[in-house]
Order: structure tokens, then C-alpha cells, then sequence
């Protein structure tokens, strides 16, 4: 009966879907929302302003070139090896107040036609490699980027529900002139109806040139710096930050 009421619940809430797999304005997430993790205010759920929208054409066409990037390297004849550098903080246990400091390299590997990473230390890794087909961006970056209508015409919603998951979607620009998105992702709760907070995430992205210190156009895209917040009990969390040294390719 649970997985019934679910279903139909689902189903409402694909009724006022756009063509892209989005929500519409109206919104069906109520506005008790849980507060956010770590002090970002949770994004709710709207439609994009043309100030979002010109920041979101940035990030979801750099995150377009990253890929190709990565693609063409990672399938050329012979295939290139790539790896990126970080510095990671970590913060691993709830009721920690220090972080954890170190170092990671990662290589890229496609898997399935998908960017992963891999790596010696799996528990400081985000393995997936954000790109405009990741699920809290796809329908966004594909509708931001679909030219048969300009930018000020375009009615996007920041919220989008792939099977059990709702993410909530922000786009802004952070004082020292990155672009970032915030991503919500929420479960389904079959006892309650309700969403319930998984994990928030903050990623700058480099979307020019001149924003990457080594000043190679082929880190337009890559995750400047991406830190996830997971909920625990009240208002504790942990956390883990990645921020982007610089990328190796070779032979």
C-alpha cells in the first residue's frame, strides 16, 4: 500500500513536468523544508531568473567542454592517462571539530561512456566527475543549452525528481568571481511522503582560463573546489572538500 501511495504521489508530480523532465513552477515540496547543512540555506524550489540562467549557461557549457575534453583524451589512439590533484579536508566524524589534511591523486577512467574517478584512498574520493549530464544538472544543462529558444525566453525550474531522488538546484556567483551550484539531493520517504535531506553540496567551477592557475584551457569545467555536507543528528554533520590543484596528462 506504501509503495502504492508512492507511486501515485510520483505520478502527480509528473503531471506538471516540462518537456525536459522538469518541475514546474508551482511547487509541491510544501515550505517546511529541513534548514540546510553547515549553514547553506536550502534552495527552494523555483524558477530560474535570467541572472541564474546567465550563470548556469556558463558552468553547464564548461562542464560541456570538460567532458569532451576528457573523452577525447581518454579515447584517443593512444589513449592519454589522466589524473587530477587535490587538497582534501575531511571531517569524518560527526562529532569531530578538527579536519582531517591531506593530499590525493585521482585518474580518470570512462566507464559505461561516464567520467569516474579511482583512486588508492577510496574513503577521501568522490568517484563521480561532474559534467552536464550528471542527474541534478541533465535536464537543466540540456534545456540551458538548447538554442532553439535565447536565454530570457527560457522557464526552467531548479527542481528535478529522478526515480526516489529530488534535488534542488542553485546558481550563483561566490565573491572571488567563481561560479558555483549548490546541489540538495533528497530521498523519498515511503513512511512519511516526504523527502528526506541525503547530502548538500557546493561546487565552484572554472569557466575561464584565466581562473585556473596553470592557465590550460583544459581545466575549463573542472571542480575548482567541491564540498559535501552529510546531516546527522540536529545540527552536526560531516563533511568532505576536495579542492583542485592541478591535472596531469600523459601518455
Amino acid at each position: 500500500m506504501k509503495q502504492f501511495l508512492k507511486l501515485i504521489f510520483l505520478a502527480l508530480i509528473s503531471l506538471n513536468f516540462t518537456n525536459c523532465g522538469k518541475l514546474g513552477s508551482q511547487r509541491y515540496f510544501g515550505t517546511n523544508l529541513a534548514k540546510g547543512t553547515a549553514g547553506l540555506e536550502e534552495p527552494q524550489q523555483h524558477t530560474f531568473k535570467l541572472s541564474e540562467l546567465t550563470i548556469a549557461k556558463r558552468v553547464c557549457s564548461a562542464l560541456v567542454n570538460k567532458k569532451t575534453v576528457l573523452k577525447s583524451a581518454l579515447t584517443a589512439t593512444p589513449n592519454q592517462k589522466v589524473t587530477y590533484t587535490f587538497n582534501v579536508e575531511r571531517k569524518k566524524n560527526c562529532g569531530d571539530s578538527k579536519l582531517d589534511k591531506s593530499n590525493l591523486s585521482a585518474q580518470i577512467s570512462l566507464i559505461s561512456n561516464d567520467l569516474e574517478f579511482s583512486s588508492s584512498d577510496t574513503s577521501i574520493l568522490f568517484t563521480d566527475v561532474i559534467t552536464d549530464k550528471s542527474p541534478a544538472l541533465s535536464s537543466i544543462c540540456a534545456e540551458i543549452l538548447n538554442t532553439q529558444t535565447t536565454i530570457d525566453q527560457k522557464s526552467i525550474s531548479n527542481a528535478t525528481v529522478l526515480s526516489d531522488r529530488l534535488y534542488l538546484v542553485a546558481f550563483l556567483t561566490s565573491s572571488d568571481g567563481l561560479d558555483t551550484v549548490q546541489i540538495n539531493t533528497k530521498k523519498f520517504n515511503n513512511k512519511s511522503g516526504g523527502y528526506d535531506p541525503l547530502d548538500s553540496q557546493l561546487v565552484s567551477i572554472i569557466t575561464t582560463i584565466a581562473q585556473d592557475t596553470s592557465n590550460d584551457a583544459r581545466n575549463i569545467g573542472v571542480e575548482k573546489e567541491r564540498t559535501q555536507y552529510i546531516p546527522c543528528a540536529g545540527k552536526q554533520f560531516t563533511s568532505l572538500k576536495e579542492i583542485f590543484v592541478r591535472s596531469f596528462f600523459a601518455l
